[in-house]
């Protein structure tokens, strides 16, 4: 499963169990200076490519599916004609058997989660106030 946003580009190497989805690797970088630009499809490929290098030897010679939230990353694999980053993307992805699946963010509860916003640092020490534990004061 891949997952980005604007600054870092994240994937999940879950294993099927009992008919249930259970992640197995997460791995997650932040972006180059140059992929600060790329379109989000394009990120998402980025992600691909960190977890097939690092799990190279789990996921060598299987058939991969590959949960992502856009339509274009199959189009990648299937070119009549590419050009630019799409032709480095696709000779770098072409020894894996990848079968690509579009979620859609609202059919799934998991996109929805990994969409949510990350809690702002403004005001984070007030409301984590109540859960410190009491500092015990010195008498003299």
């Amino acid at each position: 499963m891949l997952y980005t946003n604007a600054w870092a580009p994240s994937s999940t190497l879950m294993q099927p169990y009992d008919d249930k989805l259970h992640p197995d690797r997460f791995g997650e970088r932040v972006s180059k200076e140059n992929e600060l630009d790329y379109h989000p499809a394009e990120k998402e490929l980025v992600a691909l490519l960190q977890l097939l290098k690092v799990c190279y030897l789990l996921l060598a010679g299987k058939t991969l599916h590959v949960y992502t939230g856009f339509s274009t990353l199959e189009w990648v694999f299937k070119p009549k004609s590419l050009y630019g980053r799409a032709v480095r993307f696709a000779v770098m992805l072409s020894p894996f058997d990848l079968m690509m699946k579009r979620v859609r963010e609202r059919d799934v509860a998991i996109i929805q989660l990994l969409h949510a916003s990350i809690t702002p640092f403004i005001g984070l020490d007030e409301s984590l106030k109540h859960l410190a534990p009491q500092s015990k004061t010195r008498l003299r």
